[in-house]
């Protein structure tokens, strides 16, 4: 049988219960269950590139993985949040809620018309739709980071989406965050973000990178 997202969250739910903070070694859980990836697309006889055919299976169930975790850490916290993937947002037409959620983050660009953000996750609160952050998942530092960047600045400057909080959370599989070198991309991280969660077990809190177990107090 393929391994699917379930065997993924299962695989999660298992490491949990040898430690119930098992986010802050994510990086080290993604090899876990690359091994059994790589098992199934074996027994599957597939001969293609299977580093190639791993990163794109696990870069597009890293946001459901990560909305699972989430979830878990905001009912904990008795927040009256909800998390939903950007690109399902994006095509609802029916929800009342959902539909002034995505209301509520447009950006306008005047005559060329209004678009939503590059979203992975958004949390908002169902009571009112409104929405209280974006969260950008990367498992790589690499993967179009000036991109949040650029939506967290356009949010910015409208004073309708002023208060969303841009959130960026990462495994940091580059080992981009902890050492003290700087590039671009981790430049753009800690000037124009508002927080950086590291989920990883070597990462040391500074200016505003910090574990994910602090984004309830962020969120609140």
């Amino acid at each position: 049988m393929p391994f699917e997202f379930e065997d993924l969250q299962n695989l999660y739910d298992e490491e949990v219960k040898r430690n119930p903070k098992a986010y802050n070694n994510l990086s080290a859980f993604l090899e876990k269950a690359k091994e059994l990836y790589v098992q199934e697309k074996q027994k599957e006889g597939f001969k293609g590139d299977m580093d190639q055919s791993w990163r794109s299976w696990s870069g597009q169930n890293f946001e459901k993985l990560m909305i699972h975790i989430l979830s878990k850490l905001i009912d904990e916290a008795g927040l009256p949040l909800e998390l939903i993937q950007g690109s399902i947002l994006e095509k609802e037409q029916n929800d009342t809620v959902l539909c002034q959620v995505k209301r509520n983050i447009v950006v306008d660009f005047g005559i060329h018309r209004c678009y939503m953000p590059d979203a992975d996750i958004i949390v908002y609160d169902p009571s009112d739709a409104s929405v209280k952050a974006i969260i950008s998942c990367k498992i790589s530092l690499r993967e179009r980071i000036a991109q949040t960047g650029y939506w967290k600045l356009r949010l910015r400057s409208c004073p309708v989406t002023r208060h969303i909080k841009m959130f960026f959370l990462t495994p940091d599989r580059d080992n981009t965050f902890t050492n003290n070198k700087i590039n671009k991309s981790k430049a753009i991280v800690l000037h124009e973000l508002d927080v950086a969660y590291i989920l990883h077990e070597n990462f040391v809190e500074q200016h505003n990178l910090r574990r994910l177990e602090r984004i309830t107090d962020d969120l609140q």
